[in-house]
């Protein structure tokens, strides 16, 4: 592993800091603030760590080489005062998060399709397998204590999917012993609010973690003068933005022995939101969605251990959860009528297992992944009654994967591994089930240290993602045509890229080339159906930096910028654009960050240009240019056991119109203001 960071004085997990030998303040600072905010008896500051390869199958696994990965930590996130995993991993270069038409707030890496992106946390797949989607707009942060994103070609062991990048979310946890509250409650402008309580504690051979969170936003922000003809009767609130989230978090690990650790968790999110209907779209004309979820829920419980011997290491999870929703249709933007409901059921359950042996120069791994679902559907009137039989879905993903590390030289180092992945239909509802599909995966990866602080790095690699139950066989009540033929994406990968340090900055500039066959996306039937086909295939070329610099040692700046260039092709077309894909996303921001006092933070989101589909075609989307401001002041009090900060900040300052899918903006202007205490 080779991690890129500036030194400082830490000890522990998460940059826990060892201060006055107060163990609860260094406890409460590493979960609370940025380790660079803590630095106060050094000059350095802590930069984002560019981690090559970290994987973590559960939360006290090891990492290995070579495989590029960003690593974000809570302290990263904890400064844009980051809700949601959705608002956290936004901080990741070539990383686009927006909310789709459906309400669910999705991932986009590197301009591939959010379906081809996987969610682990803490070695389970998070991903729902009915839709291969996740909101990770309902995902707390506050539970998240480290994500590792692969844009690239990631590791073969985490199994089937992720030709369009993983994200791999590692829960909280304390470096040493100790015990820490922390509280949270913010407001927001136009209307909402936060309260959420985490409490941590580490007692010799046990850790573990609680979280609780409840949200209640009664609508988003509408931006002045936004161009919406349609379903829009509110000039300051977003139509049917509404959502309300209750969550908790709860995990327990113990060392059976010095050489053995088992750890249990349970994720529960239960949610109610609106649905914003697409603005663009006629009521009259059009199948607009006049849709509300009045019941989501996501139960999962997870199952984690590590063992070492003098042959190797075992890591391995196993895991299983109930998903449920219920979907409601009405008539018109009044959401008085209801016009059909949907009833989902899914059931889950999966097993991860990674063996490692290490060699003289290297380690082999052998990696085995297996996941089935069952999915069960029920549509009614608006009396409850089934307007169509239940339909049921079931199916099996499994995977094998080997793969290799060897350091061929004290500069050089190289890896490669190879998966083969299966995919086996049980039911599919009124259709007859389709022939099992497989699958191969590879991937290959070299790293040479130029010089001190500068180091090379190239990755190649092939994943494939299978179509979605949902893509395949689901119609949206009545908005989409079922394509059950629908074929699987092969994707291949390039990386070729450079990072440097010294004492006062970091960063990387990666060239990166994917081509994918057989690209499933969405096409608009003449009757107004949408449907989803399999192009020929695409390209997408681009570049991406990323860098941070301490400027002095309170005062740094980063960011990063990736400009792409993605076509699709027929066998009769090429040059065909693909929907909701900008050509450039960037952020770059200026922080103040002294270990207690005034804090100010300004940051700038650049998106490119993108297209929408349209029933006649393709249509543009603008580029933006969007400000947020942050200021704060923290407050340290090692004597009382207290630490704390007052914030507050304005997003879209400028209150921008940014439509990241046509007939359906982005927030505008809003305001937060919260206070965070710890408590040790």
């Amino acid at each position: 592993m080779r991690v890129f960071s500036l030194p400082m004085n830490v000890k522990g997990k998460g940059g826990v800091m060892v201060c006055s030998g107060v163990k609860w303040l260094a406890l409460t600072m590493g979960v609370l603030v940025p380790a660079s905010a803590l630095a106060q008896e050094s000059s350095a500051d802590t930069l984002r760590s560019y981690t090559l390869g970290e994987v973590v199958v559960q939360n006290a696994a090891r990492t290995a080489p070579l495989i590029e990965g960003i690593r974000l930590r809570a302290a990263d996130w904890v400064e844009t005062d980051a809700p949601t995993v959705a608002e956290a991993v936004r901080l990741a270069p070539s990383t686009h998060v927006v909310t789709n038409s459906r309400g669910e707030t999705v991932l986009s890496l590197r301009g591939a399709s959010d379906r081809q992106s996987t969610v682990y946390f803490d070695g389970a797949l998070l991903t729902l397998p009915w839709d291969q989607r996740l909101d990770l707009g309902l995902l707390p942060a506050a539970t998240v204590g480290s994500a590792t994103v692969f844009s690239g070609a990631a590791p073969v062991r985490f199994g089937a999917g992720g030709s369009g990048g993983v994200v791999n979310l590692v829960s909280r946890d304390l470096g040493s012993d100790g015990r820490v509250l922390e509280i949270e409650a913010a407001g927001e402008q136009p209307r909402g609010g936060r309260l959420s309580g985490t409490w941590l504690e580490r007692r010799g051979v046990w850790s573990s973690v609680v979280s609780v969170q409840t949200t209640q936003t009664d609508g988003v922000a509408l931006p002045n003068e936004t161009p919406l003809a349609f379903s829009q009767p509110d000039d300051a609130v977003r139509t049917n933005t509404d959502r309300a989230l209750t969550s908790a978090f709860g995990r327990v690990s113990v060392a059976v022995s010095p050489a053995a650790r088992l750890g249990v968790a349970v994720l529960h999110l239960d949610a109610e939101q609106g649905v914003a209907p697409e603005g663009h779209l006629d009521p009259a004309v059009d199948r607009v969605r006049f849709w509300r979820y009045p019941h989501w829920r996501y139960t999962l419980g997870i199952l984690s251990g590590e063992a070492r011997s003098r042959l190797g290491t075992v890591r391995g999870a196993v895991w299983g959860g109930r998903f449920g929703q219920t979907i409601e249709r009405f008539t018109d933007v009044s959401y008085a009528a209801l016009d059909e409901q949907q009833e989902d059921a899914d059931g889950l359950v999966g097993a991860r297992l990674v063996l490692e042996h290490e060699l003289t120069r290297g380690a082999l791994r052998l990696a085995l992944n297996g996941r089935h679902a069952l999915h069960e559907e029920q549509e009614a009137s608006p009396n409850d009654e089934p307007t169509a039989l239940a339909r049921r879905y079931q199916q099996s993903i499994g995977s094998v994967g080997v793969e290799g590390d060897w350091q061929a030289s004290s500069r050089l180092a190289v890896t490669g591994g190879v998966g083969m992945n299966a995919l086996l239909s049980h039911e599919a509802g009124a259709f007859a089930s389709p022939d099992p599909l497989t699958a191969l995966a590879l991937t290959s990866g070299a790293t040479l240290d130029i010089a001190d602080g500068l180091v090379a790095r190239l990755s190649m690699g092939r994943r494939t993602r299978f179509p979605s139950m949902r893509e395949r066989y689901d119609d949206a009540l009545g908005r989409f045509a079922p394509n059950p033929d629908l074929r699987p994406e092969a994707a291949w990968l390039l990386d070729v890229g450079l990072h440097g340090s010294t004492a006062a900055w970091q960063g990387s500039a990666t060239v990166f080339a994917r081509r994918v066959t057989e690209t499933i996306e969405v096409a608009v039937r003449p009757d107004g159906l949408r449907e989803r086909v399999n192009l020929g295939g695409s390209r997408a070329f681009g570049v991406e930096v990323a860098g941070a610099a301490r400027l002095s040692a309170a005062l740094r700046v980063d960011g990063h910028l990736t400009l792409l260039h993605v076509r699709g092709f027929t066998d009769e077309e090429t040059g065909l654009r693909l929907t909701e894909t900008p050509n450039a996303l960037g952020r770059v921001a200026v922080s103040r960050r002294p270990a207690r006092g005034l804090l100010a933070t300004a940051e700038a989101l650049v998106t490119g240009v993108a297209y929408s589909a349209v029933t006649d075609g393709l249509t543009r989307l603008d580029p933006s240019f969007r400000l947020n401001l942050r200021a704060g002041y923290r407050l340290l009090l090692p004597q009382r056991g207290v630490a704390g900060e007052v914030f507050g900040r304005i997003d879209n300052v400028f209150d921008t119109v940014y439509f990241p899918q046509i007939g359906l903006p982005a927030p505008g202007r809003t305001v937060r203001i919260g206070l965070r205490l710890a408590l040790g």
